[in-house]
């Protein structure tokens, strides 16, 4: 699940699952999967991870407050969400807010127009830097994600 939701474009997961695994992400050891990168998009923004929350601590209300998630066309809006995708892309869970991460998904539709590539170029999947998890780990996230899914279906 992981890779589908850090490799694949956004509309090939069904947005359910692609907030929830934010809730479970501390149950499972994680892997580096970067998005693909894409020759028609121009570069995100750099970031500096370790200041996300001094540089970016108010984003979540701001892109709210300037209407993003309806129309993400402001050059405001635009430089928000590109903040927004790259740390969610590049950033350690542990130094993002959940709700930042959750909040780039909210936005997506809106604002799927001012995408930018997170990887500085294309790149083949390696799956083989991904360590084997444990059945703890696997069992903590399958009974999560299954929690999840049920509670979606009622």
């Amino acid at each position: 699940m992981q890779a589908h939701h850090d490799h694949c474009a956004h509309e090939d997961m069904p947005l359910a699952v692609e907030t929830k695994i934010h809730d479970y992400e501390s149950f499972y050891e994680d892997c580096e999967i970067r998005r693909q990168f894409d020759s028609d998009l121009d570069a995100c923004p750099t970031i500096d991870c370790n200041n996300i929350l001094t540089d970016m601590g108010n984003i979540v209300t701001e892109m709210s407050e300037a209407n993003c998630d309806t129309t993400c066309s402001s050059a405001t809006c635009k430089e928000k969400y590109q903040k927004m995708l790259m740390a969610h892309d590049t950033c350690e869970e542990d130094q993002l807010p959940t709700a930042l991460e959750r909040t780039l998904h909210d936005y997506e539709e809106a604002c799927e127009a001012n995408l930018c590539n997170t990887s500085p170029a294309a790149f083949t999947l390696d799956t083989s830097v991904c360590s084997p998890a444990t059945k703890a780990i696997v069992s903590k996230l399958i009974l999560g994600l299954t929690a999840s899914v049920a509670y979606l279906l009622m």
